[in-house]
């Protein structure tokens, strides 16, 4: 059976235009200098190399004409967001009519490929990158609607779903390489002047219809900015609404206008080719990221741009759903936002934006599972002074004090902290009110918008790669001591040659352990095993196998102390 891209547009991108499946396309400041000293140039950007977007994810329905061979065809891209998920358009996946009936297609007939650069190999002669992977579920979001608005003035239509995004829940888990890396996804800062990039395989040509549209062998990509869609800056002309209304009355249909909540505009600053930068159909589904300290970071995903794809580009803005996509159990690699009307709530009451803890009985609270080691959290909030004070608050994790502040604005400001040595495992996070006051008609309320707590990786390579996940479970305890062990598991793709393992006893003093060489007393201990050649199956942890450090201590009576993790690391 051969493996080819399509000849012509998929059902999902034949209407691109009227329900958003493709056309992406940007004006912009053209080609940065790493991107113009590439050797082709297609439809606002370069052809790239093999490997420099390895969380790309290509997704493929499987067509089987009548009296042909039966292949895959290429329909849209997406990016892999954990091992055994990715995240796509909701229209790539799915078909909705005027109505608001929802279709989601049969993931038996669906294949993503991870770790492809050329569309054209065929099963013959795969890259020798390529995972292809079956689509167990695929996740619409419930939200996923479509929209279709007629201006009577203008005599225009616009039209547009919302809500545009699904999940591809895959049968298996795809191997972590050089060629596929799970790309970490955006929690904010996706603000407008900040430079983006797009990767995809779609259509290099401007100014073709969708109908006649085909996407490109080699997988592409393109730079523009986050622009604000109401504002027009020069050198980049009018601002994304204001095209998508010069282009309603130039075609009498169009896209409406950009909703800033879920969904972010890009644009470039030239206008005449080959300078500028365009997205075109089969781009939708791609991921659209930023560069933060030097590491990418997905902050949207390309849902649709102008019919000719020389204008504007869309996407859904990430960080709007990241409730969403941990709900639907995915253990994605970034921030992890908390909004505080979604969390656990002990009394209190909605607020414009977030929630109203009124008194010291109420509170917002939500389970986290921390990774040890330093761990940055911040707390939106915002309450008016009363009685000449502030609202107080007070975070606690699994029952532990971990920060105490006044506020010091009457509208919503940022509170950031760091746990110094964070435990790891899942642990409640509260935040309460601590100082209520009533009196004379004067009432002193916390009103919290979320708890946003950073993810604890802080390079690129540690997203995705190999590395040492860790379990700690205290398995016995006593009056004055106890008895625990910190399993480490491998989540490379090799054998580990080494690791060492950091952890904390406090005040109490190890007496015992078992398995790796380890200090003994109270405080900092270092575990890590022996160089003696009896230790090598210690040292070496194949891929996705797991070794136990265990160890015994003892306390004060009375005293509830337990260790935590604070790090691990492994050689390869």
């Amino acid at each position: 059976m051969k493996r080819r891209a399509s000849a012509a547009l998929a059902v999902t991108g034949a209407l691109a235009v009227l329900v958003g499946a493709g056309c992406q396309a940007e004006m912009g400041e053209g080609p940065s200098a790493s991107v113009a000293a590439r050797e082709q140039a297609i439809v606002g950007g370069a052809v790239t190399t093999p490997g420099e977007y390895p969380w790309m994810a290509a997704v493929s329905s499987f067509v089987a004409p009548e009296g042909a061979d039966p292949f895959w065809s290429f329909d849209c891209g997406g990016s892999l967001i954990a091992r055994g998920w990715v995240l796509t358009a909701a229209h790539c996946v799915s078909s909705i009519s005027l109505e608001g009936e929802l279709t989601v297609h049969d993931p038996a007939f669906k294949e993503v490929v991870v770790g492809q650069y050329d569309l054209t190999n065929d099963t013959t002669t795969p890259d020798a990158t390529e995972q292809h992977v079956a689509v167990a579920e695929i996740i619409v979001h419930p939200g996923y609607q479509y929209v279709e608005e007629t201006d009577p003035e203008l005599g225009t239509r616009s039209v547009k779903e919302y809500n545009d995004i699904a999940l591809l829940r895959l049968a298996e888990e795809v191997t972590i390489n050089e060629s596929v890396r799970i790309v970490k996804l955006s929690s904010g800062g996706d603000d407008p002047g900040l430079a983006a990039s797009l990767s995809g395989w779609g259509d290099d040509e401007a100014g073709v219809p969708p109908i006649s549209a085909v996407p490109v062998p080699i997988l592409k990509d393109l730079s523009a900015a986050i622009v604000d869609p109401d504002v027009s800056d020069e050198p980049a002309g009018p601002g994304c609404n204001e095209r998508l209304l010069q282009e309603a009355e130039a075609l009498g249909f169009g896209q409406r206008a950009i909703d800033e909540s879920t969904e972010i505009c890009m644009l470039n600053a030239s206008t005449s080719a080959p300078d500028y930068q365009s997205a075109c159909y089969h781009d939708s589904g791609s991921p659209w990221v930023r560069t933060v300290n030097g590491c990418a970071e997905q902050f949207g995903i390309h849902v649709f741009g102008d019919y000719y794809c020389v204008n504007y580009d869309v996407a859904t803005r990430i960080s709007a759903y990241l409730p969403w996509i941990r709900e639907q159990g995915v253990d994605y690699v970034g921030d992890r936002v908390y909004e505080a009307e979604d969390v656990t709530h002990g009394a209190g009451g909605p607020h414009p934006g977030g929630w109203n803890i009124w008194d010291g009985s109420s509170y917002i609270a939500f389970n986290h599972e921390f990774r040890g080691g330093s761990q940055e959290v911040t707390v939106r909030a915002e309450g008016g002074q009363v009685a000449g004070q502030y609202p107080r608050f007070r975070v606690t994790v699994g029952g532990t004090n971990v920060y105490e502040a006044n506020l010091t604005s009457a509208t919503w400001a940022n509170y950031t902290f760091t746990i110094a040595n964070a435990p790891v495992g899942t642990r409640e996070v509260r935040v309460s009110f601590l100082n209520d006051y009533y009196q004379n008609g004067q009432d002193r309320n916390l009103f919290v918008d979320k708890v946003t707590i950073k993810d604890s990786r802080t390079t690129c390579d540690a997203v995705g790669e190999e590395g040492l996940d860790t379990e700690l479970r205290v398995t016995n305890t006593w009056a004055n001591g106890y008895c625990a062990e910190i399993e480490v598991t491998n989540t490379g793709s090799a054998a580990t040659t080494d690791w060492t393992l950091v952890y904390t006893t406090s005040t109490t003093s190890i007496f015992d352990s078992w398995n790796p060489d380890v200090n003994s007393g109270t405080g900092v201990h270092t575990a890590s095993p022996s160089t003696a050649p009896s230790e090598d199956w210690l040292r070496q942890i194949p891929a996705g196998q797991s070794r136990v450090h265990g160890f015994c201590a003892n306390r004060a009576p009375g005293s509830t102390t337990l260790p935590t993790i604070i790090s691990a690391e492994a050689e390869y």
